[in-house]
């Protein structure tokens, strides 16, 4: 049984249900501008009508990336976003945060003014290479959710430690020195 004090988080095998979610929340964007574009004023203008619908159509909520000794926190502004409403999906190369909240207000009747933002929450952020996105991990925590993502070992990317061997002796007994590095002078420009 899932644990729905924390997100869930499912691991994709690539990038297709990223590209799929955010090409149809691009067509409600397109058609809400469109409508937005039927009914406007002279003050109006293309670009502040696909603003006004993208904003009203998906929330995209702010992101900051950290580097960290271990892999990378990929930070999200939530607020008041409960954990039980946010998924996560990570592939190989992106990670997508989506999720809905229930509208904040409380009050019944006609709705003549409302400036909150869309309740559907969707982001996409490309991956760093080197991920471990199969052991992710998110917490949510005063309006931030937290995705930490390891980097992977430094052994399984194929790197490997050797060790310095003992330098051999010479016919004395005592170990060889270490040769000397022979400079040629350097060429003067004119």
């Amino acid at each position: 049984m899932p644990n729905r004090d924390l997100p869930s988080i499912t691991v994709a095998a690539d990038r297709a249900p990223f590209a799929h979610e955010a090409e149809a929340i691009e067509a409600e964007v397109r058609q809400r501008a469109f409508e937005i574009f039927q009914r406007r004023d002279a003050m109006s203008d293309d670009v502040r009508d696909w603003l006004q619908a993208e904003a009203e159509t998906v929330y995209k909520p702010a992101c900051e990336i950290v580097e960290t000794e271990d892999g990378y926190v990929f930070e999200f502004a939530v607020p008041g976003l409960e954990a039980k409403n946010i998924e996560i999906v990570l592939s190989s190369a992106c990670l997508l945060v989506r999720g809905s909240r229930a509208p904040a207000r409380t009050a019944e009747g006609r709705v003549l003014h409302s400036e909150y933002r869309a309740s559907r929450i969707h982001r996409e952020v490309p991956l760093p290479e080197g991920c471990e996105h199969a052991k992710a991990k998110a917490h949510v925590a005063r309006g931030v959710l937290a995705v930490t993502v390891p980097r992977k070992r430094q052994e399984a990317r194929g790197a490997k430690a050797v060790k310095a061997a003992k330098a051999p002796a010479s016919a004395s007994g005592a170990a060889s020195a270490a040769p000397k590095l022979s400079r040629s002078p350097a060429k003067k420009s004119r």
